[in-house]
């Protein structure tokens, strides 16, 4: 054979060679890209089995909250009925027993005023007794018959005074120094002589009501001068001596609560009469 084509052979023989070769570098490449395409099919795949797994939770979830929510709004249908079956009873129960409240309030009113009037009784205050600004500015308490003759007017209290005291004995305890003081009131008013009755305590000047222990009459001339009466002895006490100098007498005798009648002290003392 001749070196030619000997060579021509070889050629193409290496030719063959090269052409194999390259073709099965490419081969390989090919190869570890379908390796790779398959693992990502494969990494895919799982993240769809995943993504199933987790829809199928999801939808047995799904089922379980509206089986849940059927149930409470059966419950919310059940309770709405009960609370209105219970406010209708509550109305009425309500109605009834604001009608009761309103006929306790009224019973409660009547016993207030109840025990009120029977407080007033075991425990009597002073409320018929005038004020002294009333008294004294008082123009029908003055002894208008005798202006003028204030000479007379003191002779005639003083001889009441005597008279009563001659006729009436004191006895502490047994005989009552307010109906002596009523007594010389209705005595004196025959004669025009105007007085009020008092009632106090001369052993304290600062007197509450329940202090009070004795009664006497404060009389009055036609010029709203006054003197004391003490029912118990018939005496006249004024306010300045036979020297015109204050009469220290009088001063137990200028506080207590004073009545115009009869008739108002017994409305306040009747209990302690």
């Amino acid at each position: 054979m001749k070196p030619a084509l000997i060579m021509g052979y070889l050629l193409l023989l290496v030719l063959a060679v090269i052409s194999a070769c390259s073709d099965s570098g490419k081969i390989n490449k090919l190869e570890t890209q379908i390796q790779e395409q398959q693992m990502q099919i494969t990494g895919l795949q799982s993240d769809v089995q995943q993504r199933d797994s987790q829809i199928i939770s999801l939808k047995s979830d799904l089922a379980k909250a509206r089986d849940e929510k059927n149930t409470l709004d059966s419950q919310l249908v059940q309770v709405q009925t009960e609370v209105e079956k219970l406010k209708a009873t509550s109305t009425t129960n309500i109605s009834t027993l604001t009608t009761q409240v309103g006929q306790l309030q009224a019973e409660n009113a009547i016993l207030n005023i109840q025990v009120a009037s029977l407080t007033k009784q075991l425990t009597p205050s002073p409320d018929h007794a005038m004020t002294w600004d009333q008294v004294l500015s008082d123009l029908d308490l003055r002894s208008i018959a005798w202006a003028g003759n204030n000479y007379g007017f003191q002779a005639e209290v003083e001889l009441i005074g005597r008279l009563y005291n001659s006729t009436h004995v004191y006895i502490p305890n047994e005989t009552d120094c307010n109906d002596m003081a009523v007594d010389i009131w209705n005595m004196s008013l025959k004669d025009g002589i105007k007085s009020v009755i008092v009632i106090g305590n001369l052993g304290k000047s600062a007197l509450t009501f329940a202090d009070c222990n004795h009664a006497w009459l404060t009389v009055f001339n036609a010029e709203g001068n006054y003197m004391i009466l003490e029912p118990t002895n018939g005496e006249v006490i004024y306010g300045t001596n036979a020297y015109g100098a204050h009469n220290s007498q009088i001063d137990p005798y200028l506080t207590g609560l004073p009545y115009k009648k009869p008739s108002d002290l017994r409305s306040d003392i009747l209990k302690r009469w």
